[in-house]
């Protein structure tokens, strides 16, 4: 299966469509009754490793409850909840998943009956589900660990009020958690070389520029995907700032542009510096608000030069091509028909990329920890290449910031 899926994806084929094949085969095997015969191919059972009700059907009133909860902690104000306690929906969703693992388990597998969130969240039943997650699952202990303390964030419910938790901090105590550097060691074993991610954007643009049949729709996303490779290696954004970064003014909305003025809570030394080197000069700069980042801080910086003359080109020339005179959504990358990349769309584009020319998939958050770890070597060039930069001359005090920042 390897050796087909290398040679596919020479061939052409994108990493996403080798991997559903993959899966259709194996679910094949696995339907046909073949799975015993083939255990290092079919390594798993879709009964015991994919489960998990949905909230849908619950019964009620728990499935209310559960819904009540979940508006609960991701609107903007609820009465009861603690100004920290809000969560994004993507934290909402993981909590989702994980009540629907524990009704799974008491409704299903052990054939019990479960009505009510305090009759979910008990003692027997998370006890239950820790235990048979680590040893009928074979689930990492660290996995059991983390599903299980979100449960702990659920304590200043205000309908759980009375509810005892008091059992939670022993429980988690007593899984067992495997030591950070072998997580670490984990992930360092699906890496590939930073070098290697950063030569695919001039890859890309190489055989853009090559073929010579190549239309010009298509060269347009070759050029978007190349810059989208140099930005992960540059700046290590979160895949969802990425896709979501508008072209614009900051002030209607905007999260990148060209702009020659400064925002006045910066640092006025930054300000006077770089408005002595040339008082007409515009820079590319980024903001993002508090509620656009993961940490819930504002963010501002200029861009590195790195990126300068490659996102010039794209939108001069390329991005006008992909939005294909369909309404401009702002956006500075696009997809399909002038959309808006999603989740998957950055995923699958990583993907491919990744598994074309550095010879291993890898996803976004895979890069960013790769383009993050001090590799040895890279610190140094960076740092002359930054340094040759007027506006990256290491500031004093307070600049500290910025300079962090176009360093990156």
């Amino acid at each position: 299966m390897t050796g087909w899926r290398e040679a596919a994806i020479r061939d052409g084929r994108q990493a996403g469509y080798t991997t559903d094949v993959k899966n259709r085969f194996k679910k094949a095997i696995y339907d046909a009754g073949r799975a015993a015969s083939l255990p290092r191919l079919v390594f798993c059972c879709r009964d015991e490793k994919f489960f998990g009700l949905p909230v849908s059907k619950f019964p009620e009133p728990l499935r209310s409850q559960v819904l009540e909860l979940l508006r609960w902690k991701t609107a903007g104000f609820s009465p009861g909840r603690p100004r920290m306690a809000k969560v994004r929906p993507i934290s909402a969703k993981q909590l989702r998943w994980v009540l629907s693992r524990l009704a799974d388990l008491v409704i299903r597998i052990k054939g019990g009956r479960v009505t009510s969130l305090q009759e979910l969240l008990s003692r027997r039943v998370v006890t239950e589900f820790a235990e048979w997650s680590l040893n009928e699952r074979r689930v990492r202990g660290r996995t059991v660990h983390n599903e299980v303390g979100r449960i702990c964030g659920r304590r200043c419910y205000p309908p759980l009020a009375s509810h005892d938790f008091s059992w939670l901090p022993e429980l988690m105590a007593q899984l067992p958690v495997e030591d950070y550097s072998q997580v670490r060691e984990r992930k360092r074993s699906r890496w590939v070389a930073f070098d290697k991610l950063a030569r695919i954007p001039e890859q890309i643009r190489r055989e853009a520029n090559e073929y010579v049949g190549l239309s010009e729709k298509r060269r347009a996303e070759m050029m978007r995907d190349a810059l989208l490779m140099q930005w992960l290696t540059t700046l290590p954004w979160r895949q969802r700032n990425l896709r979501e970064c508008k072209l614009g003014s900051f002030s209607k909305g905007g999260n990148c542009g060209k702009k020659r003025s400064f925002p006045r809570w910066r640092n006025h030394r930054t300000r006077k510096r770089l408005s002595k080197a040339n008082p007409h000069a515009r820079f590319w700069q980024f903001f993002f608000r508090p509620d656009q980042t993961k940490t819930g801080r504002a963010v501002w910086g200029i861009l590195p030069r790195q990126l300068i003359l490659s996102l010039d080109e794209y939108v001069q020339r390329y991005r006008a091509v992909l939005l294909g005179g369909q309404p401009d959504p702002g956006t500075l990358f696009l997809g399909y028909w002038g959309r808006p990349l999603i989740s998957n769309d950055v995923s699958r584009i990583v993907d491919d990329l990744t598994q074309k020319y550095a010879g291993r998939r890898v996803n976004p958050h895979l890069s960013r920890d790769i383009c993050c770890h001090p590799v040895s070597g890279r610190a140094s060039r960076e740092l002359s290449s930054v340094e040759q930069n007027p506006l990256a001359r290491r500031p004093k005090n307070d600049d500290q910031d910025l300079w962090r920042r176009v360093r990156r």
